[in-house]
């Protein structure tokens, strides 16, 4: 009876540690997020695979952008995000363009008039 009691507790002990685990929210970075449904969920199911897109103002320059859950943890996020340039925006009739922030997203220009 015993035995059988024993053998009874090591199977549910490695059934157990043979579970599945599910991951926490992946973190990406302040450039990207996850894409689609997956912003929505806080706990992630072993074996899902989530991709990140990057944000708004932002473009991927390389990089794998999809990370899989496997004993609860994320395999490393390749992805990287830059800001994208908007360009300039030409000549200001009257008036010139000062672009000593950048002409990246978030940059700030200064645009004054001539005198006169």
């Amino acid at each position: 009876m015993a035995a059988s009691f024993l053998l009874l507790l090591t199977s549910v002990g490695l059934f157990l540690s043979a579970q599945a685990q599910d991951c926490s929210r992946p973190v990406g970075g302040d450039d990207m997020d996850l894409k689609g449904d997956d912003i929505l969920l806080q706990t992630f199911p072993e074996g899902i695979k989530v991709t990140f897109a990057c944000n708004v103002g932002y473009q991927s320059v390389g990089g794998s952008a999809s990370i899989t859950c496997t004993a609860a943890a994320w395999s490393p996020l390749r992805m990287t995000c830059e800001r994208k340039s908007c360009g300039a925006i030409g000549d200001v009739p009257n008036g010139q363009v000062d672009y000593s922030e950048g002409i990246q997203f978030g940059d700030k220009l200064t645009v004054t008039c001539d005198p006169g």
